[in-house]
């Protein structure tokens, strides 16, 4: 059985972009609930989510994404959702979580907006 990966590289204008992989599902919510944990002790002003690789997406884990981005709000910083594919874009606009966060076709649009 896949598992969720999560990978995260910071870019030279301090720019996060985490890559999610596999399925983040409720088997994943405690690896990506790990990940955004140490993310959010860094106070990062923008936070890029890479999700080309991810299969499947549970409301669960959704609302791990939601929690972070409050935070990230809370101290002035900002998230990003990029390379959406078709699957997980139709239960994110079906959440209506396209409203709160910003998606971009590419890392690299995303990236350009900081």
């Amino acid at each position: 059985m896949a598992e969720l990966t999560v990978q995260s590289t910071t870019q030279p204008d301090g720019t996060i972009v985490v890559d999610l992989t596999g399925p983040a599902d409720i088997a994943g919510v405690g690896v990506l609930d790990r990940q955004l944990l140490g993310l959010s002790a860094k106070h990062p002003k923008h936070v890029v989510f890479n999700l080309a690789g991810l299969t499947f997406i549970s409301s669960i884990c959704m609302g791990s994404l939601m929690q972070f981005r409050r935070g990230c709000v809370a101290w002035g910083g900002r998230v990003t959702f990029a390379a959406v594919n078709d699957p997980v874009i139709t239960a994110l606009r079906h959440a209506r979580l396209d409203a709160l966060i910003a998606i971009m076709p590419t890392v690299e649009a995303a990236l350009a907006t900081a």
